[in-house]
């Protein structure tokens, strides 16, 4: 399985860092800061060679376990979102709006120092757009491409993991202390949220996970890519679609 490549080999020069794993090669071209896919056959000889022999961070069983982790902590959570009350009081938004600002902000953080961990820096910090829709504050993690399979996953399920203790954490005290219904429809409405980003769809971390899982690396052509990758792409786009479809739809009918 591919979570057993635990090891690699990576080249580095002043102006090329080449990882090597499997039948699989990143390229990293220092000077333009642009990074290529390529099979590891097609890499030169003399750059193999000079590869050295290099040791994923964490081991493949391990990153295993957190993801096996993560999906406990996300059945946990299932679990207490079901239970919330269904009261909502105007003061919802006081607790909502704060959470979801510290939780975006702790989510990519987690990515951040995951990949730090693993040897890596995080290339751009900032805001975008995905599928021309839905805005997002991101942290671009290039470097990740150069990781082995077990540091990927690491990295890719930080942040998810880091909300959902998190939210559990504060789903217990509510529970048996606060009782607060405004903060537990905020708290359930953030596994609702975090459950789209574990879908493999969309560009999140789940899709991201998946490609780590798998050992492959994504093309922006799509005739490199699988095609479960390339059907992916399309129900990432009719899901997009729909949504504008839908919120056109009520503005209409409004």
């Amino acid at each position: 399985m591919c979570y057993l490549k635990e090891h690699y080999r990576l080249y580095n020069d002043n102006t090329y860092e080449v990882a090597i794993a499997g039948k699989n090669a990143v390229i990293h071209d220092k000077i333009l800061n642009k990074y290529y896919g390529a099979r590891s056959d097609d890499v030169p000889k003399e750059v193999v060679r000079l590869a050295e022999d290099r040791a994923s961070v964490v081991s493949g069983r391990m990153s295993l376990f957190c993801t096996v982790f993560m999906v406990v902590l996300f059945i946990a959570n299932m679990m207490f979102s079901v239970r919330s009350s269904t009261v909502v009081t105007p003061h919802f938004f006081l607790w909502f709006v704060p959470y979801m600002i510290v939780s975006v902000a702790l989510h990519e953080g987690a990515h951040v120092v995951a990949l730090c961990i693993c040897g890596r820096q995080a290339d751009k910090i900032g805001i975008k757009i995905n599928y021309l829709i839905f805005p997002a504050f991101y942290v671009r993690m290039n470097q990740v491409l150069l990781l082995p399979v077990p540091d990927k996953v690491l990295v890719h399920i930080a942040g998810i993991s880091t909300n959902l203790t998190i939210n559990l954490i504060l789903f217990v005290l509510n529970s048996t202390w606060v009782h607060s219904s405004d903060l537990g429809h905020s708290l359930a409405f953030a596994v609702v949220a975090l459950s789209v980003n574990a879908l493999p769809v969309l560009n999140s971390d789940g899709y991201r996970c998946l490609l780590a899982w798998t050992d492959v690396n994504e093309h922006i052509d799509n005739r490199r890519n699988p095609r479960w990758v390339v059907g992916l792409r399309i129900l990432s786009w009719i899901i997009v679609i729909a949504y504008i479809a839908r919120f056109l739809l009520n503005y209409m009918v409004w």
